[in-house]
């Protein structure tokens, strides 16, 4: 950047501080001369140009309006939308997909004639990953399959070192979440569609599966036309048979715009390896719907895929003792009265979305990571697999892993939990716990109840 575009920018940047000022219009014919004389293509023009639009914009009172991230999706919602009201179907991307595929056939175009891409930036910023999980047929725990919530599923074979994209035809395929079956390794289902309420156009296009050890994936039809609604939020396979399968989703949904959207959720299971679904638990029919309801995870005992915890916000843990054939309430005082409902339309989301984490060294020891309205953040313990449940008292620091520095969100500052929430406890000790937000904290003596 030029001296004199930096002097026009800090002297932008001082008259913004104000809702108006005459001298904007000094700094608009300014710049549109200066842009004039520069090549159109040219960083500086293009920089100027960036410029002037802010400029006028200001000039004329469009920055005075409040910012209101619900007008984004609405703007989106009007742009997929024609004028008789009708808009995109579900699966539409791989519906165009498939047909492009088939008419690069039937005209014989191959893959050298594909144009050549190069990647412009960002270098230094990776996109989100989901989800996990480590190969069971590795024994040297160096193979891992990585479910990205914006670029399809990646596979390493050498602990992270490098990557490679096992869905390259499908690189904006929202993955979720992805489970391997431990009875058969070779099948691997992955869930789509983003359904944790962020300002983000990420709607899933159901299950996907493999079954040649993640080298390809096919869309399980069944699925493919938000049959288990839009967002695949987690998925669990049998470890004893890979054709029984459940997952947790919900509709779109954010936290902002009038009334948040739809909140429609379940769980639904295959007894067939994805062919068909049957929804085996509707929280509004069960709890009511003045609570959120979302059923955004499930979790299995690690020795008895029979016992199965399902999270759901705004109400706490329903569970299931036959292989979530049914469902009955675990805990349903996770949400305070005064919280359900609240913080509508802001940064806080919907109050109490839960994570749950089962010990491996004791199954019947099960936690639940609880977001509070205002972030605040609140640590459940069930010593008998889910019958009671106890509120972890904390010894005097009582962190907010769902802000920064583990400060609570009281304040009004920005929390993250309705997003960032997990926890995962010790294969080694039920007592050594990890939570996770913002930041990343660690117990280690329930007995005393510290945390660090």
């Amino acid at each position: 950047m030029c001296l004199f575009t930096f002097m026009l920018v800090q002297k932008y940047n001082r008259y913004t501080i104000k809702k108006s000022n005459p001298n904007t219009i000094e700094i608009e014919k300014r710049l549109a001369e200066r842009i004039s004389k520069l090549p159109s293509d040219s960083e500086e023009a293009i920089q100027l140009a960036s410029l002037y639009q802010r400029v006028h914009n200001k000039a004329n009172g469009r920055y005075n309006k409040s910012e209101n991230p619900g007008e984004f999706l609405e703007a989106l919602r009007e742009i997929k939308t024609a004028f008789d009201g009708t808009t995109y179907k579900p699966n539409y991307k791989i519906t165009e997909l498939n047909k492009a595929r088939k008419n690069k056939r039937l005209r014989g175009i191959n893959n050298t004639e594909d144009l050549a891409w190069v990647e412009r930036r960002p270098g230094n910023v990776s996109g989100r990953t989901q989800q996990l999980i480590v190969d069971i047929a590795d024994p040297s725990g160096n193979t891992w399959f990585a479910a990205t919530i914006g670029g399809g599923v990646w596979k390493t074979t050498n602990s992270g070192l490098t990557w490679q994209n096992k869905t390259p035809q499908l690189t904006s395929l929202s993955t979720t979440t992805i489970t391997q079956c431990e009875a058969d390794p070779d099948v691997i289902y992955v869930g789509t569609g983003m359904g944790f309420g962020r300002v983000v156009d990420l709607a899933g296009s159901g299950v996907w599966k493999s079954t040649d050890h993640g080298e390809t994936f096919f869309q399980l039809p069944g699925t493919a036309n938000n049959e288990l609604l839009a967002a695949v939020n987690r998925i669990l396979a049998s470890p004893d048979d890979p054709n029984l399968v459940l997952v947790c989703s919900n509709d779109d949904y954010t936290s902002f715009g009038p009334n948040g959207g739809e909140r429609i959720s379940g769980i639904f299971r295959s007894t067939n390896g994805g062919t068909n679904w049957v929804q085996v638990y509707d929280p509004d029919a069960a709890l009511g719907t003045a609570t959120d309801n979302r059923v955004q995870q499930i979790v299995a005992d690690p020795t008895n895929f029979n016992n199965l915890y399902a999270a759901v916000n705004e109400v706490g843990v329903v569970k299931s003792t036959d292989a979530g054939q049914t469902w009955f309430v675990s805990a349903d005082n996770f949400a305070r009265l005064q919280d359900i409902g609240a913080a509508e339309g802001t940064y806080q989301g919907i109050s109490t979305r839960v994570e749950l984490a089962i010990a491996p060294s004791d199954p019947t020891r099960v936690y639940a990571a609880v977001e509070r309205r205002l972030g605040v953040a609140d640590l459940y313990m069930s010593k008998d697999a889910g019958a009671t449940w106890i509120l972890v008292n904390d010894t005097g620091n009582d962190p907010n892993w769902f802000n920064a520095a583990g400060a609570s969100g009281a304040g009004g500052n920005y929390t993250a939990g309705w997003f960032d929430n997990t926890i995962a406890v010790s294969p080694y000790d039920k007592n050594v716990v990890f939570v996770g937000g913002v930041e990343i904290y660690k117990t280690t003596d329930f007995a005393g109840q510290k945390v660090q």
